[in-house]
Parts: structure tokens; sequence; C-alpha cells
């Protein structure tokens, strides 16, 4: 017969028991109800790897169409994302032609995914995915004028001939030597600018593929560029480009000024600082 304390202790025991039990299914169900609720109204920040591979594929596709201007797959794009990659381009020229007084040789794009920690992949439960990226794009070009037909060379030559202080002459004699080794480099090797461009991009999931359907970008930084140069937004299902006034650029400037305008300028400027 057993003891009664050991009745006892054997129901505290099973009491115990069955209280650790319904404990841990109330757990796993709030765990349960946590996750399902996430899932609605959250991005999952984690993806496989298939799918990291085809949106890899699809933006390395997106920096081959802008690189070349012809876009070859164009069911990755919706018709407003394919005029955005050639709106692009045109902008990248005007920006070397109305900006640099340049010629834009070649575009070369590329989405930073290698050791990348700032790539953000968020699938949306609407077939949708979002993802946060950095595009390094590099322009190539040349000036459009030889050293000799330079705004700034022609003005110093100005200069020099309405001074007869030798010190500013010989002065300003070597600022020419100068600027015609930088404009003689530019327009026969030619010259390259790089604008590093934050993204956030909305990509479609279907049978067919991955298709991007908007783009926002900016190369703003709080350094040198607070306001931005490549800056383009969404609105509505249209994309909206905030273009900077590119007759303010410094070479822009140069070529609007008169030759006398520039020399008078340089006169004053060596005279002050080299005149006896």
């Amino acid at each position: 017969m057993e003891p009664k304390e050991a009745k006892v202790i054997r129901r505290i025991l099973r009491s115990k028991l069955i209280l650790v039990i319904v404990a841990v299914a109330i757990v796993v169900g709030a765990l349960t109800l946590v996750v399902c609720v996430k899932s609605s109204f959250f991005p999952r920040l984690l993806v496989n790897q298939d799918l990291r591979n085809d949106i890899e594929a699809v933006l390395l596709d997106y920096s081959e169409s802008l690189s070349t201007g012809q876009i070859s797959q164009e069911t990755c794009y919706t018709p407003m994302m394919q005029d955005l990659v050639r709106e692009r381009r045109r902008f990248y020229e005007e920006y070397f032609e109305v900006g640099l007084h340049s010629t834009l040789d070649s575009v070369e794009s590329e989405f930073v995914f290698a050791d990348n920690p700032g790539v953000e992949i968020s699938t949306l439960p609407n077939d949708q995915l979002t993802v946060k990226i950095t595009e390094r794009v590099t322009l190539h070009g040349k000036y459009d004028c030889s050293p000799e037909e330079y705004p700034e060379i022609q003005a110093a030559r100005w200069a020099i001939s309405r001074t007869d202080d030798e010190t500013v002459k010989r002065a300003l004699e070597e600022y020419i030597r100068s600027i015609k080794e930088d404009v003689s480099k530019s327009s026969e090797d030619g010259f390259e600018i790089t604008f590093i461009l934050r993204h956030y991009l909305v990509i479609a999931e279907s049978k067919g593929g991955l298709q991007i359907l908007e783009d926002t970008f900016t190369d703003r930084n709080s350094i040198d560029s607070p306001s931005g140069t490549d800056n383009v937004i969404w609105r509505d299902g249209q994309f909206y480009r905030s273009k900077p006034d590119l007759t303010k650029m410094p070479d822009y400037q140069i070529y609007a000024t008169s030759i006398e305008g520039l020399g008078r300028r340089l006169l004053e400027e060596y005279t002050k600082a080299y005149g006896e």
C-alpha cells in the first residue's frame, strides 16, 4: 500500500507537469500569433539564395541597360521604368554638355552586392519586394575644346597684354601652363565623374520572373552634396527628377562670361597678389 505522503507528492508533481504543459502551449501559441501578425504587417527581411540570385540578375541587366543605352530584357521593366533608364542617359549627356561643356563618351553602372552590408531585401505580402542598395555610376567624357580655345587661357593672355608688371606677367604665364596641362589631359585623355547612388527599388515577383516597378534614388550626402545632383522620386506611378541648375556650374559660368570679363577678374586678382 502506497504511503499517504507519496500520494501527495505524486499529485503535486502531476499538477506541476500539467501546469508546465499548459505554459508551453500558451508560449507556442503566442509565438505563432506573433509570427502570423509580423508576416501580415511587416516585411520579411530574410530571403532565400535563389531569390537573391534573381535580384542580382535583374539589377545586372539594369546596369548593362544604363551602360549601353540599350534595354535588352524589356520584361524586366515596366514601360515607365524603361523610360527612366533612357531618361537617366539623357540627363548624364545634358550634365556633361551644359554643365561641363564636354561630351559624354560612356557610362559605367554597377550595383554593389559583394561585401556590402548595406544591401536590404524585404519581401512583401503582395508578391512584391523592396531592395535597398548602392549603385556606383562612373561617367567618362572629354572637354569640347583645345587648350588654346579654353576661355580661361584666352582671358589670361588678355590680362598679360594689359599689364606692365613683369611679376604679374610671370604669374599669369605660370597659370596658363598649369591650366594647359589640365585642359590638354581632359580634352585628349578624357576625365571621369562618379556618382554614388542609394536606391530603393520596388520589384514584382511572378512566374515569368522579376520586374522592376519603381526605382527611387539619390546621391545626396551631408559632406559635399547636401542637395544632391542625381535625384529621382516616384509618385502615383510616375518618376520625377529634381534637376540641379546646370547653369550655375563653374564650367558653364566660364563659357557664359566674355573673355574680357574673365580677363579683368584675373588681372585684378593677380595684380593684388603679385603686383609691386
